[in-house]
């Protein structure tokens, strides 16, 4: 027989890691990254303990927003993967919760419903992670339908993934900021680029909000290296 592993959280560590990373974009609001319950640390407890100290929370799908907002969680939620039909936008509507929105689909579906309220849209562009967004040259027509539709809040903000910004040694994420910079050209709104591993390299990128994810849990998102190398704590050890 042998003893169950036991995981313990340290949330007090989680508020000095948030104080680090606020420190190095202190202008910037923090769109705190707890999908996948908070990286297995208990999304509920996550949220609780720093809503007072970020501007809003991302998750992945809707049934995690639906369960911070049943835990009180009154912070804007933002789902990464937006809706997938007409029920899912329902049902944001009615939480009032805020959506990514990256294809043409969500567009349609948006044109084609009745919103009860108005919806903060987070407009995703595929600088080259190609996981989800608009490719640049939809940007400008997908702008268009977004602004024109009454029940969206303007300004749009914008958003984008990097792929490659834990390695600085190639220029990936270099080109990934300039397609972004010429997508948005002459577009007003919020910008959302930086990630934990471009939070920490490439400072350009702490723009309006940045999006932290692994960093706020001690971690790093290198090959090499270690969170306590820059100050940052363990959230979760194992006993």
């Amino acid at each position: 027989m042998f003893d169950p592993t036991i995981a313990h959280i340290d949330l007090e560590a989680l508020s000095n890691n948030l104080r680090k990373i606020k420190a190095a974009s202190p202008e910037s609001k923090v769109l705190a990254m707890i999908k996948c319950n908070a990286y297995g640390h208990g999304a509920v407890e996550v949220a609780k303990s720093i809503e007072q100290e970020v501007g809003a929370f991302g998750v992945m799908f809707l049934k995690e927003a639906l369960q911070l907002n049943k835990a009180g969680i009154k912070k804007p939620i933002v789902i990464l993967t937006g809706f997938f039909d007409a029920e899912e936008l329902q049902v944001v509507d009615d939480f009032g919760f805020e959506c990514v929105v990256h294809n043409f689909e969500q567009i349609e579906i948006l044109e084609q419903s009745k919103l009860s309220r108005v919806l903060s849209v987070w407009f995703k562009i595929d600088t080259g992670m190609h996981r989800l967004g608009f490719q640049p040259h939809q940007v400008s027509q997908a702008y268009q339908r977004l602004m024109s539709h009454k029940m969206i809040q303007k300004p749009l903000r914008f958003m984008t993934h990097f792929s490659d910004a834990d390695d600085v040694a190639n220029n990936k994420t270099t080109e990934q900021i300039s397609r972004f910079e010429q997508a948005i050209a002459g577009l007003d709104g919020d910008l959302c680029l930086a990630n934990s591993s471009a939070i920490l390299n490439y400072p350009k990128t702490r723009t309006t909000w940045i999006r932290p994810g692994i960093l706020l849990y001690g971690a790093v998102p290198f090959k090499s290296g270690t969170g306590l190398e820059l100050g940052l704590e363990p959230v979760m050890t194992l006993s």
